[in-house]
């Protein structure tokens, strides 16, 4: 029986997929308690290859191979979470990787707590810099999300999660096929739950964001998906009669789909319009009691006044203002990695010199027993002579 199920779907990862399967098998918790459960969806590189030579090297993983592509990792989550066996399950994605004691935390967490859900943090890589996801002051542990509903504003990524089964099989929960799967999986997930732990600094997953492929990602499509995922959500808030919650879960998702206009690469037409339906979520929001900040108030401003040259103007500010801010904690964390190389240079310099001061020592004091040797041979050979001369 295994301790934790973890679902990887996979199309055309042969670039990443290795480094994440890698993952798993040096998990603190020993991989043989690991179920890997690997759904090919399609692919057409040779990413199949890749998984079928893991599974046959190992027994406790299961591969699910799909002959044509689904078009949604939610189809491979979905079947993975059919085909799990054990009673927790967890998600990785095939650019991702698992930091060494994440499965050992989260399902220990688990017992403990007897939770239904527990949710860790995770660093963001980018050009080779791991940066650390904020944090809470304390963990937070609540008996059902109604205690503390303002985590609903959380982050809703499941790879930072570890999920009870019988909670997701005993209330019909699947990912949808279409919008923006997580969020809407994580928060039905977590108006059912019951003990739900989330930890304030437990970073245990590596989220790869790759800079070349950013400005393709961050488009009208990944923005309308976002908003078709935002209404299931609002469904699923109806559906639990919970409706007094959405304003939480809302409010964080407004600044995310801020910043995905101003990561578009579109034309000023495209953006345009992006813009004017960025407005409607937000009128919407309000009027489900959602509260915004000054930055958004501004845009609505702006759009409410026809400025769109000024709306795309204070965008490109942002958006600069932000890779300026990036940049520089980037290189705040390479600075910190140099300071931390040089301290530890620092210490074996030291440690070197002393080295070098006791070898020193004794080479002098060496010196100083061989001339005495040396002396004490020269003694020898003088009283050997002097007692050879008398018997001769």
């Amino acid at each position: 029986m295994f301790f934790v199920s973890i679902i990887v779907p996979v199309y055309n990862g042969e670039e990443y997929i290795t480094r994440a399967l890698n993952s798993l098998v040096n998990q603190t918790m020993g991989f043989e308690n690991l179920e890997v459960i690997l759904v090919n969806d399609g692919s057409t590189d040779s990413s199949l290859e890749i998984l079928k030579g893991y599974t046959e090297n190992y027994n406790n993983a299961l591969l699910v191979n799909l002959d044509n592509n689904s078009g949604s990792p939610s189809y491979s989550r979905n079947i993975g979470i059919k085909n799990a066996s054990s009673e927790y399950i967890m998600f990785m994605d095939q650019d991702d990787f698992y930091e060494p004691n994440a499965c050992e935390l989260l399902y220990n967490k688990t017992i403990t707590y007897d939770a239904d859900i527990v949710s860790a943090k995770y660093y963001k890589l980018r050009d080779d810099v791991k940066l650390k996801s904020s944090t809470f002051e304390k963990d937070i542990f609540v008996n059902n999300i109604h205690e503390y509903p303002e985590l609903l504003g959380q982050s809703s990524f499941v790879w930072s999660k570890i999920f009870k089964k019988s909670l997701i099989m005993d209330n019909d929960i699947l990912f949808p096929l279409d919008g923006a799967e997580d969020i809407v999986f994580t928060i039905e997930c977590l108006l059912k739950a019951k003990n739900i732990l989330f930890l304030k600094d437990a970073h245990i997953y590596t989220h790869f964001i790759n800079s070349a492929s950013i400005s393709r990602t961050n488009n009208v499509k990944y923005f309308n998906n976002l908003l078709l995922g935002y209404e299931n959500t609002y469904n699923v808030f109806k559906k639990n009669n919970s409706m007094d919650y959405f304003k939480y879960f809302i409010k964080m998702r407004l600044g995310y789909s801020f910043q995905v206009i101003v990561n578009a690469e579109e034309d000023e037409t495209i953006k345009i319009d992006m813009i004017k339906k960025y407005r409607e979520l937000v009128s919407f929001a309000q009027s489900k009691g959602t509260e915004i900040d000054d930055r958004t108030q501004l845009m609505i401003d702006l759009i409410d006044s026809n400025c769109f040259r000024s709306v795309l103007f204070f965008i490109r500010y942002v958006k600069v203002s932000k890779k300026r801010l990036l940049t520089r904690n980037i290189v705040k964390h390479r600075n910190n990695v140099l300071r931390d190389r040089n301290i530890v240079l620092r210490d074996r310099n030291i440690v070197l010199r002393d080295r070098n001061a006791a070898l020193k020592d004794k080479n002098k004091e060496l010196s100083i027993q061989l001339n005495n040797i040396s002396s004490l041979k020269g003694y020898i050979k003088y009283k050997i002579k002097n007692i050879k001369d008398r018997f001769i």
